[in-house]
């Protein structure tokens, strides 16, 4: 369940290593009270530290070294509290100026009583375990533990505790812990999280508080809103990190914790501000606030927090808010987005910045509003932004002047290896970028201004450049490319060029190392012949087709054609050069009726893997006149993909290729049947994903579905009235068949009968299957783990007749919408017994439903539990909800929604716990 840290050499080596550091570092210690006595604590620990190996070794087999041990890490735990008390005492006399004494003895009697009692107890405790560690008999050995104890015994000593999140965490999983051990609470990351993961509220708001000895703090990727103030009282917490979590503002008692070192903010997508107390935090090295879309403005005052190293984004302030100049005597490191430049009305704060001499930056963003006017002191204000030379990353956006500052693209930029040109509208030319030796890829997008690129921006022909890539460049007309016999762009592997609607002439002639060629939106660029040897991946949209012709060489492995209007079908002499193509997508060609002309030109692609065809409006059929196979001279095909095809009639009669795996029709209203699914030469179809929707006159051939089929998916085909035969029967049903799943087919009157025996069956949904009236004899698939009838008005068999109690797999449920079936008072003591396995319930538009059954609470593994529009919903279960329910999700029902109502509802007290709770 959770992965807690044992107590162990690497705990003790930390925890020492941070005393040692303490006691020798901090000149606190020398007027502190008992100084002899903290004089004599390194010396001890040294000792103590010297037999550590051989302790942990020992401590399985005796339990006298095991107590020897668990004591020790008390004590040491007690000793970094003492030395905490002195530092936090420290930084909070000095964040008060009233209270500032000159010197640093500026202990009160008070303090130095309290202090020196404790540092006289610890020092007590510590001279009796270094004796007992020769009464033990241990030495100086290396050693290894091995561990044996329970979760539990391990849980209630743990120190430091890191765990995985669960989608849903209620508080009953962390109430094991010791609150007055815990060191350190992390909820680790996973790599397959995608949006939030939830917690009780009582965990964050009345647990965390308790844990006083916190040093570090992780709750990140948790729906969390806000924090309660009495995080302030964490005052040992040296790392918080909210990474991920829906905080929106952060409690101004975050300025108590003197001895912050991290504060973790980065993809916090609604946080929109951070309490001024925060520049109290002067031991503050990190604060990471990346990816805070909303967080507009931070507090004035910065420049106090001289440690920081890490800051990765400052937002220039208005009038009397945070001033560029503040980051004069900041250190900082990594990458740095300075947002806000239209706010900076005096130029010398640029210059005070001094980020030329921030020798730690590799990556600056520079960015000006979007909507920011000529500014006249725009250009000065860059010049004196000038990055340090070590800058590797550079990115400009929204600049207001005409023109770029000198130290754009001079050589003072050698290292730059990625450089970002955004929406610089007013910029009338380009820096002459050719010249970086080290520059890898160029972005320059809506530079408006811009007419021609000419020899000054080709300067030395950009020798390392391998990614370049316009867009949005409305006025560009003239790319000069080469200067003499210079061809430019030597390692360049892809050109990318959207919306230059007014460039005109060539492309670059020569680009040896180019691999990827994708031109959207460019009409003016004209024929010529061109040399891209080893071109691998050509997307075109908005030119003619006869561009094609010069582009397409040997190696072509996946080509994209977007909006070609004179694009009839792939001519021949096309085909044959396109003998290694592996993906063809075709999009929006106007005039398109066929692909290929006859059948014999598909033997020219061998290796075709993936074709498809979208929005294509006179697409009639794939291949003009049907000739030998078809489309079995495809050999390789397992992806095709008809989308939004209107006039699209027939698949080639010949049948599909056999190694067709996955087969999708989409909106094709003309399409009335589909061809031979048994595979080309009487071979054995391979296909294993089947979806058709939106073909209204679509129906199966005849003959059974190809017995390697895993998903069938049917969708709003009104003329469908039954399914293929042989899905279910005892002949030779589909053994592998694992998700079906049928929609909006409002003729389907049946379906396969028997279909208990389709045993691989996972995912059944059915939905505004009007016609459908019953369930087949012998009930459902046993092994089904997803179960969905939504609005299947006319189904007559009761649920009690469903066998939902013999689906010993199921884990969702979904029951949508009124019918005869599902015309019930009560959820579920109207025979409906479901299965324990049941971890997501889902209830909408029920209209009579008046109760939910008691038996809900015997579902121990339900986690989320939905009940919306059951307008005449009055009551929960009797006795109480599961303990795992991690959401309850209550929508549409009045009656209830009251009942549940935050801390005056009736079953507000049964719910609270909840960790996603979403009452309307």
């Amino acid at each position: 369940m959770e992965t807690v840290a044992a107590v162990g050499e690497a705990f003790f080596s930390s925890i020492f290593e941070v005393l040692f550091e303490n006691l020798n570092a901090s000149d606190l210690i020398k007027f502190a009270p008992k100084k002899k006595e903290l004089k004599k604590w390194e010396k001890t620990l040294r000792s103590i530290d010297a037999v550590l190996a051989d302790a942990e070794e020992k401590q399985v087999t005796n339990r006298n070294v095991k107590i020897w041990l668990e004591d020790l890490k008390v004590l040491a735990d007690d000793a970094n509290n003492v030395l905490d008390e002195f530092a936090y005492e420290e930084l909070r006399r000095k964040s008060t100026a009233n209270n500032c004494l000159r010197g640093l003895k500026w202990w009160s009697a008070a303090f130095d009583m309290k202090m020196g009692s404790k540092i006289k107890e610890i020092t007590s405790r510590m001279q009796e375990i270094a004796s007992e560690k020769n009464n033990l008999g241990l030495g100086e050995h290396v050693g290894h533990i091995i561990g044996g104890q329970s979760y539990s015994e391990i849980a209630r000593q743990a120190r430091h505790v890191s765990f995985i999140p669960h989608h849903y965490d209620g508080s009953q999983r962390f109430e094991i812990f010791n609150m007055k051990c815990l060191r350190s609470f992390l909820a680790l990351p996973t790599s397959d999280q995608r949006g939030y993961r939830y917690l009780s509220s009582k965990v964050s708001q009345e647990l965390l508080p308790k844990f006083k000895c916190l040093r570090v703090l992780s709750l990140s990727g948790y729906f969390i809103e806000e924090l309660s103030s009495s995080i302030g009282e964490l005052k040992h917490l040296r790392s918080l990190n909210l990474s991920k979590t829906a905080i929106r503002l952060l409690p101004r008692s975050i300025g108590s914790l003197l001895l912050l070192q991290m504060l973790i903010l980065n993809q916090c997508k609604q946080l929109t501000a951070l309490p001024v107390e925060i520049c109290k935090l002067r031991k503050l090295s990190r604060l990471d606030i990346k990816d805070t879309p909303k967080l507009q403005e931070l507090p004035p005052g910065l420049s106090n927090l001289t440690g920081l190293r890490i800051l990765p984004k400052f937002i220039v302030g208005k009038a009397r808010g945070l001033a560029l100049r503040e980051l004069k005597d900041l250190s900082l490191q990594g990458e740095l987005s300075i947002i806000g430049l239209h706010n900076v009305v005096d130029i010398q704060d640029a210059k005070i910045a001094n980020l030329r001499q921030k020798h730690g930056l590799k990556e600056l963003a520079l960015e000006w509003s979007n909507d920011c006017k000529k500014g006249y002191n725009q250009r000065q204000v860059l010049e004196s932004l000038q990055p340090p030379r070590d800058v590797q990353k550079l990115s400009i956006s929204y600049y207001g002047a005409t023109k770029f500052p000198f130290w754009v693209g001079s050589p003072y930029c050698a290292k730059i290896e990625q450089l970002d040109l955004f929406d610089c509208i007013n910029c009338e030319s380009l820096p002459s970028l050719g010249q970086l030796p080290t520059l890898k890829s160029l972005n320059v997008r809506g530079m408006r201004a811009v007419t021609k690129l000419d020899t000054d921006f080709f300067g030395n022909g950009f020798p390392s450049l391998e990614i370049l890539r316009f867009e949005n460049m409305t006025e560009w007309k003239e790319w000069i490319s080469s200067v003499g016999n210079i061809e430019g762009f030597p390692r360049l592997r892809e050109l990318i060029l959207h919306n230059c609607p007014r460039l005109t002439g060539m492309l670059p002639r020569t680009l040896g190392s180019l691999v990827k060629l994708d031109v959207q939106n460019c009409p003016r660029l004209t024929n010529s012949p061109l040399s891209f040897p080893i071109l691998g991946e050509l997307t075109m949209e908005d030119r003619s087709s006869v561009i094609l012709r010069s582009v397409v060489g040997q190696n072509i492995t996946s080509l994209k054609i977007k909006g070609m209007s004179d694009l009839t079908c792939i001519i021949e002499e096309l085909s044959k050069a396109l003998t290694k193509l592996e993906v063809l997508e075709i999009e929006g060609c106007s005039e398109l009726t066929c692909l290929w002309r006859n059948g014999a030109e598909l033997q020219n692609l061998p290796r075709l893997k993936r074709l498809v065809v979208k929005k294509c409006p006179k697409l009639v059929s794939l291949v003009g006149e049907e000739q030998g196979q078809g489309l079995c001279f495809l050999s390789s095909l397992t992806d095709l993909r008809m989308d939004g095809c209107q006039n699209f009639v027939s698949l080639p009669a010949t049948g599909l290729p056999s190694t067709l795996k996955c087969l999708t029709i989409l909106d094709c209203k003309a399409l009335e049947s589909l061809p031979d699914m048994n595979g080309c030469n009487s071979q054995r179809c391979l296909l294993e994903e089947l979806e058709i929707a939106g073909c209204p006159f679509i129906s199966f051939p005849k003959g059974k579905l190809p017995s390697t089929l895993k998903s069938l998916r049917i969708e709003d085909c009104r003329n469908l009235k039954s399914l293929p035969d042989g899905m279910g029967d005892g002949v030779l049903p589909l053994p592998d068949l694992k998700v079906l799943r049928i929609s909006d087919c409002v003729n389907l009157s049946a379906l396969p009968n028997p279909m208990w025996n389709l045993n691989s069956l996972q995912e059944l949904s059915l939905s505004d299957c009007v016609a459908l009236t019953l369930i087949p004899e012998g009930g459902l698939p046993t092994n089904i783990t997803s179960l969905e009838f939504r609005n299947c008005k006319n189904l007559k068999q009761p649920m009690s007749e469903w066998g939902l109690d013999k689906l010993n797999f199921l884990t969702e449920l979904k029951i949508i919408g009124t019918c005869p079936a599902t015309d019930i008072v009560s959820f579920s003591d109207e025979g409906a017994t479901l299965p324990p396995t049941l971890t997501s319930l889902c209830l909408e538009n029920l209209e009579n439903l008046n109760s939910l059954s008691s038996e809900l609470e015997n579902l121990v593994a339900l986690q989320e539990l939905q009940v919306k529009g059951c307008r005449k919903l009055r009551f929960l279960t009797k006795t109480g909800l599961p303990v795992s329910l991690g959401r309850l999700c209550i929508s549409g029902c009045p009656v209830l929604r009251d009942k549940c109502r935050k801390g005056k509802g009736e079953y507000w007290s049964i719910i609270c716990d909840i960790p996603r709770l979403e009452i309307d």
